[in-house]
């Protein structure tokens, strides 16, 4: 409820004016005459008006007497001082006001929808999302627009009601009615020939979410393809947020576009708030600010599944790099003893993850896409997978290690057997320091390659730092075998020439990166897309089909 307390200027009379929905605004009205007369038939217009999917409220007033209003004045004032639990006691002193009032009427206003919600919550109900509609309109306006905006459909889905009636939250008859009604919606969901969509108001959705009940109903709640809670507080629709969040552990996106949805918004994981004619609040509030409901689709589907691919990518080529680095390392204290002595040269083991390899997983996390946006846009099955954490799930991460174990293995004994020879030419002797630098320079190239083999997307950045990376990394030998002496530093002097003028250099680095691209990842790749093809991989294939 909202209420108001006015002074005539005129005839210096004070009257309380609140406007509220009826199930709330009814048990504060006077038992008088007045309202006994008025209540039938505003009763039966508030009941054609939310069948038509208006949204309905009463407005009712109430004189008050100047001492009243001094007396009730010093009290509110007194509960805006509290320093604990101030809200609760300045509602309790509201309340205090707000009885015996009297009917003044009733109002109906049409809420239509934006463009495009019905095919956006098609889209996510296809996706097998469960969507929510959490409203404290009437229960027959709740339906009325549920049914409007898609999200169930009358004449072919389960559509049953929890509904208590006049009975209290807190009796056992409530319990006892609410768990038939569970039994009922339980009994739909076995049958499984049609979609599911319970409805459920404040009163009954407070004897659900307590024992004995609780349970039971977050286990159905799970299981039917959507919900209607209507007649719902803004607490207690931030209460409905919380509990399935903590119940479940599942992520709960709410998404509203009025200063009675912020605490719900604040509430979920993700929360989105739309600009609209109802103000900023739930924008402000929000984690993203959208100007239409249409735009949750490109929001969850296009920019969260990028940033997921984007996220994921860039991580699991770190990782890959890395792996390679520290293995070849460690396969080669076996042969050094475990004495500390490093393979490589300092400065290239400084700037392996410095400058040489850090660009591209960076921008691969900046500019990757798997997938077209239409393709995305259009496909709702390619969605539920990424709650599932696809791309970064056991298999993927497992998938890469294995990889860069396989890729250590495949640089470093194919090397070692050269690397033993002692050979560089017919009069020049192979150093450590040397055979350092063919390693690091086939790591290096391998995993540029390999980087470069899973970008789907191309873009001119994509293309400058993965290919400058391995020019920067020749420009950076050139310039540091120039140096004679470097901190007292000898061994790499002229190096990089001694190496480059021996077939050898260019033959190792490039049997290493086509044989380990060739051998392992393209055989994979090429596997997995003829024997066992993903969504990912059937949507881009159709895609290019259409494009073609």
């Amino acid at each position: 409820m909202m209420s108001i307390i006015v002074k005539d200027p005129t005839t210096k009379r004070i009257f309380l004016y609140t406007k509220g929905a009826d199930s709330f605004v009814m048990p504060h009205l006077a038992k008088d005459a007045h309202n006994n007369k008025f209540l039938p038939p505003v009763n039966e217009s508030l009941k054609d008006m939310a069948q038509s999917g208006l949204r309905t409220l009463l407005v009712c007033k109430k004189e008050v007497t100047e001492a009243q209003f001094e007396a009730w004045f010093a009290r509110f004032i007194e509960a805006g001082k509290t320093l604990t639990n101030r809200s609760e006691a300045v509602d309790k002193i509201c309340l205090e006001m707000e009885h015996d009032m009297a009917l003044v009427g009733a109002t109906a206003i049409e809420d239509r929808l934006q463009d495009q919600v019905p095919d956006t919550l098609r889209f996510f109900l296809d996706a097998g999302v469960i969507v929510w509609m959490l409203t404290g309109d009437k229960r027959e306006t709740a339906v009325t627009i549920a049914a409007t905006s898609s999200l169930t459909d009358p004449m072919n889905d389960y559509v049953e009601h929890i509904d208590i009636g006049d009975l209290a939250s807190d009796s056992a008859e409530a319990v006892v009615k609410c768990k038939a009604q569970l039994e009922v919606i339980n009994g739909c969901i076995t049958k499984g020939d049609k979609k599911v969509t319970f409805v459920v108001d404040g009163p009954a959705l407070m004897v659900c979410m307590k024992p004995p009940l609780k349970d039971e109903f977050i286990r159905l709640s799970q299981l039917v393809n959507s919900a209607v809670c209507c007649r719902l507080t803004p607490l207690q629709k931030a209460s409905v947020v919380n509990m399935f969040q903590v119940t479940t552990g599942l992520t709960a996106l709410a998404i509203g576009d009025g200063a009675n949805d912020v605490s719900m918004i604040q509430e979920g994981k993700v929360g989105v708030g739309i600009v609209g004619l109802e103000g900023a609040q739930a924008a402000l509030a929000a984690d993203y600010a959208i100007p239409r409901f249409k735009h949750l689709k490109r929001l969850c589907c296009v920019h969260g599944r990028y940033a997921l691919v984007r996220n994921a990518i860039c991580i699991l080529v770190s990782f890959y790099k890395n792996i390679m680095l520290s293995l070849t390392q460690f396969y080669f204290a076996f042969w050094a003893g475990f004495s500390g002595m490093t393979l490589m040269n300092g400065w290239l083991l400084t700037f392996y993850n410095l400058a040489f390899t850090s660009l591209p997983p960076l921008f691969l996390g900046i500019f990757e896409k798997d997938l077209e946006e239409d393709a995305i846009m259009s496909n709702a099955k390619l969605y539920p997978p990424l709650a599932d954490g696809a791309y970064f799930d056991t298999f993927t991460i497992a998938r890469w290690f294995i990889e860069a174990i396989l890729h250590s293995i495949f640089i470093f004994f194919i090397l070692f057997q050269w690397g033993l020879q002692l050979d560089l030419q017919e009069k020049h002797n192979m150093d450590i320091a040397t055979y350092g630098t063919v390693m690091c320079s086939c790591l290096i190239f391998l995993s540029l390659t390999k980087m470069a083999l899973h970008v789907r997307y191309w873009v001119v950045q994509t293309f400058v730092v993965i290919f400058g990376s391995a020019l920067f990394y020749a420009l950076f030998l050139f310039a540091y075998s120039l140096i004679p002496n470097l901190f007292g530093d000898t061994s790499f002097y002229w190096s990089i020439f001694d190496l480059m003028s021996d077939p050898k250099f260019w033959f190792f680095n490039i049997l290493i990166v086509a044989g380990a691209i060739i051998t392992v990842d393209m055989s994979i790749i090429f596997i997995q897309k003829n024997r066992f093809p993903t969504l990912r991989d059937e949507a881009q294939a159709k895609h290019s089909q259409l494009v073609e």
